[in-house]
């Protein structure tokens, strides 16, 4: 390997961030939020069309439901601390090897190249992650609030016409 020109170029160089940040902002969020008292009215059991029901309550109250699950995953690291503690451990490891990770690392009289730094980091984040248990604590919370989702978007009763999707202009 040649070790007189270190790979110092980044794929995501030149990416625009501004563009990320102002779609998945606070302030898109907060404001395509639906009232909390009207996410939690108008339950009925579906009669007809529950696919129908899912899938227009999903569309409708996508920003609550995305509110759902943090909610999820903070109660996942409130009642298991060894989770939140390896995924804090995990951030900030991240973090340092973002901001060393175009410094040269020698092993076996070889550099290693970027693909392989980052192979490096992903395999140390799975190990953590199962030795921890962090993963399964990740996929079941997951599971958990798209089920919780799910359920929620099949009761509630999306007959009266009190709201309308923005693109198409018409009831749901």
């Amino acid at each position: 390997m040649d070790t007189s020109n270190p790979q110092t170029t980044s794929s995501l160089e030149g990416f625009d961030w501004t563009a990320l940040k102002k779609e998945f902002s606070a302030e898109k969020v907060f404001a395509h939020l639906r009232p909390w008292p009207e996410f939690f009215s108008n339950f009925d059991i579906p009669s007809t069309d529950p696919v129908n029901r899912v899938i227009a309550n999903l569309y409708y109250l996508q920003y609550n439901y995305y509110i759902l699950c943090l909610f999820c995953f903070v109660i996942a690291m409130v009642t298991r601390p060894c989770f939140f503690l390896a995924l804090i451990g995990l951030g900030f490891a991240w973090l340092y090897f973002l901001k060393k990770k175009d410094e040269v690392i020698i092993v076996r009289q070889q550099e290693l190249t970027m693909q392989q730094k980052y192979a490096a980091m992903v395999f140390g984040t799975a190990v953590v992650l199962v030795v921890t248990k962090a993963l399964i604590v990740a996929v079941w919370t997951l599971l958990l609030a798209i089920a919780a989702c799910i359920v929620h978007a099949g009761v509630r009763d999306v007959s009266s016409g009190r709201f309308k999707r923005e693109e198409e202009g018409e009831s749901v």
